[in-house]
């Protein structure tokens, strides 16, 4: 960015050249919640192990966020570690999108498996690759003609061909049967369903050879419109229906999953409803379908459950074992298992299955050499799904992996804190073992990020921290929002290694159905812990609180929301100290007209004030949410984010700290180019600048970072957010915080490489502010930068050849720094600072 000078009497032309702060130069995304390699959502079929004895597998969704939260290709080893993506799926869908189907490992080497949408028709692809993920291609774009949407894997018959099924398309959109060309670079033949001589339609499952070396697989409808199982002739390719659901008594209906045989040349199947009780059936087949008989019909009784959707596999051991998606009052993960006649059926819920909520579906099975069972729940762990394994009898049972693209780190970061000691970064994040969210410690300069403490392990232990500050004891302190003995949120404290933990506090209960929210604490002259708390019912009420530091002599110092008028809601951000005894902060409503205020309390409640109201002058700004910023120079510095009458979205604002001159730094505008609705409260950083972001707005409508003077000159955006599409963080709603060296720490809730949030760096750059030609012909330039630091001068006539001088050093004081340049002669000079 240049300013022009004009020194009209000498007829010269002085460039002014600020630089710009970009990423090369002074912003760096530090680290990124959750990574592309080890993501993953929602798997659901099975797992499948090869010769190298790794697990491989897909998920549903997951992946890259910014690309379409498509779904993954991924391996690991059999005890859950060495878990690494091999593949990811996209939005430009040129690959496929959201695989559902088991993997096959096919006498070739590769990994082929299906898509139930992308490609070059948006309606699925086969797919192969190596194991090391190496050699991915497209072997097969469904064109709708041949069929659409497969759900299924697929299958190697024993004349070395690859056949599989298609949900839908065809002529009818019922589903075709597929076969892939020898070398499975395409489709070379198919078959469509829901047609005469077979109506056979939506096949979902995964097709099975028969001793008779023909293929077996099930159809959703068709028959009497409650499903079929169809044969397929491989020679021929001519299709055959073996039995029709519904056609005999207390029959199943609506088939999901393909067979499986029953080591005499027969197969066993599931319905998920029919049967004697409707709630679903495991049935026998004869090759050919010359015998047909019912085995078990589920009850939907407690205990035992119903709707067979996960697949069924015969053990090494003879024992038929399939998954449940309904399995009443079990409390947690279940499938069942029962002998190939029928007997001996019985429910199986792991002993030790209490690492996740809504796992009572298991969708996929497989038995490893050893007998162990590894199986598939799509919804459980912290919601995106889960390998666990166990034996046959549900004894041994581990978890191996609980997928999420936060994986183990957490996501949506909030509550920035920083130790100056040991120069790291303290932060809250949601998801964890127990779902009740994490803390962790991240170094800056190593990237080394740690979690340190879960919430959620002990029945009064708190829910979802944040509001944290390291205390003068080194100790980080936080609050939680639920939980603790009264289920409002807790107070406590945790050494920087997480080992040390003590709940100090628990908040006092507000109503019986909602908790209220500590806000971010802060360490007061007196030794005390000062904060604020939203009480419940929409925040309307609240109070500011202090507490000592060992969680004794909690002492609310003044209650919000007294009166109609005043002020309610109060602000998340910590509170300023004057050092006086005074303590201030901002409420989002209430006030005179509702817009909100800023209030001093004393630091033992006797006196208050509402210093200003916002609205009041209607020109102001409304809504402040997050604190003020307390500046030697005597003035209070804030953030809102809504406007009154230009259509702005949000200001920068200070406030004289007795309430007597108010004055509007900077409105961001409708449009939001600059960024919207700036949340959190401004951090100065040691050149005397302010620093703060935008939630959202920018480029690309995911927020900005800015700084401006105090004076409300010199506002400049040094960071458009860009938002996952390219990795960088996007709508950063935690604040700054500053590390010892001047340079600022910021984190994204969201962005980065999966979507999860970022962690970001900010080094501030020398600002030019003045550029004069003097009568004597030298040129003097002034800018601000960091009190005790050197800076160093440099001038060009023709930047762009990059025939930079140094043309002087000057080290900042408060006032900046001043250099004089004697060296130029040209009516026209470029001009910048930089650190030497």
């Amino acid at each position: 960015m240049c300013r022009i000078t004009l020194a009209a009497h000498l007829v010269v032309v002085v460039f002014l050249c600020v630089p710009s702060l970009n990423a090369g130069e002074s912003y760096q995304k530090l680290w990124s919640f959750g990574t592309i390699s080890t993501s993953g959502l929602q798997p659901s079929a099975p797992v499948v192990q090869a010769s190298d004895g790794l697990l491989y597998g897909t998920t549903e969704n997951g992946g890259d966020l910014s690309q379409g939260n498509a779904g993954v290709v991924f391996r690991m080893a059999v005890d859950g570690t060495d878990y690494r993506v091999i593949h990811v799926f996209r939005r430009d869908g040129r690959d496929g999108m959201h695989p559902q189907g088991q993997l096959l490992l096919a006498s070739d080497g590769f990994l082929y498996g299906t898509t139930t949408t992308g490609g070059a028709a948006g309606l699925g692809t086969v797919f192969r690759l190596q194991r090391d993920g190496s050699q991915y291609a497209v072997v097969g774009s469904f064109q709708s003609f041949d069929g659409a949407r497969p759900v299924a894997g697929l299958t190697e018959a024993s004349d070395g061909r690859i056949y599989g099924a298609a949900s839908s398309g065809g002529p009818s959109d019922e589903g075709t049967v597929f076969r892939l060309t020898p070398d499975g670079s395409g489709i070379d033949f198919w078959l469509n369903l829901g047609t005469f001589p077979t109506n056979a339609a939506i096949p979902l499952g995964v097709l099975v050879e028969g001793q008779d070396g023909r293929l077996y697989g099930t159809s959703r409808k068709g028959g009497l419109g409650q499903g079929t199982v169809f044969s397929l002739d491989r020679d021929a390719m001519e299709i055959e229906e073996v039995h029709v659901f519904g056609s005999v008594a207390a029959d199943g209906q609506f088939p999901m999953t393909g067979l499986v045989g029953d080591g005499t040349g027969g197969f066993l199947g599931t319905t998920t409803s029919g049967g004697a009780f409707g709630k679903g059936t495991v049935f026998r087949l004869a090759e050919g379908g010359s015998s047909y008989e019912v085995i078990h019909s589920f009850t939907g009784a407690p205990g035992e459950g119903s709707t067979p959707r996960g697949n069924l596999i015969r053990t090494a051991a003879g024992v038929l074992v399939g998954g449940l998606t309904d399995t009443v009052n079990t409390n947690g993960s279940a499938w069942f298992n029962m002998n190939v006649d029928g007997s001996g059926f019985a429910m199986v819920r792991p002993l030790g299955a209490q690492d996740g909520t809504h796992d009572n579906r298991v969708t996929g099975v497989t038995e490893l050499a050893d007998g162990t069972l590894i199986l598939v729940a799509p919804e459980g762990g912290v919601g995106g799904g889960r390998l666990f394994a166990a034996g046959a009898d549900g004894a041994d049972y581990r978890q191996l992996r609980a997928f999420s693209n936060s994986l183990d780190q957490g996501y949506r970061p909030f509550y920035p804190a920083f130790s100056v000691r040991t120069r790291a970064m303290f932060g809250a994040v949601s998801g964890g073992e127990y779902l009740g969210g994490m803390l962790f410690r991240f170094q800056p300069d190593s990237t080394s990020y740690t979690i340190i403490r879960q919430f959620g392990g002990t029945q009064f232990d708190g829910l979802y921290p944040g509001g944290l500050m390291v205390g003068s004891d080194d100790l980080i302190y936080g609050t939680t929002s639920r939980g603790g003995t009264n289920g409002a949120g807790t107070l406590f404290a945790v050494s920087q290694d997480g080992l040390q933990y003590r709940a100090l506090y628990s908040f006092p209960a507000q109503t019986a159905l909602e908790a209220g929210t500590p806000a971010t604490l802060m360490e007061a002259s007196d030794g005390r812990v000062y904060a604020t708390f939203a009480e419940s019912l929409e925040a309307k009420a609240g109070f500011v609180f202090r507490v000592e530091r060992d969680g004794s002599q909690f002492e609310i110092i003044h209650r919000f929301g007294q009166a109609d008028t005043d002020p309610s809601g109060p602000g998340v951000g910590p509170l300023a100290e004057d050092g006086d005894g005074w303590f201030y902060g901002t409420t989002m409503r209430g006030g005179l007209l509702g817009m909100g205020t800023v209030y001093r309390v004393r630091s033992d409640g006797n006196s208050w004030a509402t210093l200003w109201h916002f609205g009041a002058n209607g020109n102001d700004e409304g809504y402040p949410v997050y604190g003020v910023l307390l500046r030697p120079d005597g003035w209070l510095y804030g953030t809102t984010t809504g406007g009154v009458n230009d259509g702005s979205y949000g200001s920068i604002f200070r406030l004289r700290i007795d309430g007597s001159e108010f004055a509007t730094l900077k409105r961001f505008a409708r449009d939001g180019l600059e960024g919207r609705r700036p949340i959190t409260t401004l951090s100065v950083a040691l050149d005397g600048l302010l620093y703060g972001t935008t939630s959202s707005g920018g480029f690309a409508e995911v927020g900005t970072l800015f700084r401006i003077h105090p004076s409300g000159a010199n506002f400049r955006i040094l960071r458009h957010f860009l938002g996952t599409l390219s990795g960088d963080g996007a709508n950063p709603t935690c604040g700054l915080v500053h590390e010892a060296d001047g340079a600022l720490l910021g984190m994204t809730t969201d962005g980065g490489e999966v979507g999860n949030g970022s962690i970001f760096r900010i080094n501030p750059q020398p600002e030019i502010t003045e550029v004069r030609r003097n009568a004597s012909g030298s040129v003097l330039i002034r800018a601000i930068g960091i009190p005790g630091k050197t800076y160093r001068l440099e001038a060009s006539d023709v930047p762009s050849k990059g025939t930079w001088r140094e043309a002087g050093l000057a080290t900042a004081s408060e006032a900046g720094c001043e250099f004089t340049d004697l060296g130029s002669a040209s009516e026209m000079q470029f001009y910048r600072v930089a650190a030497p």
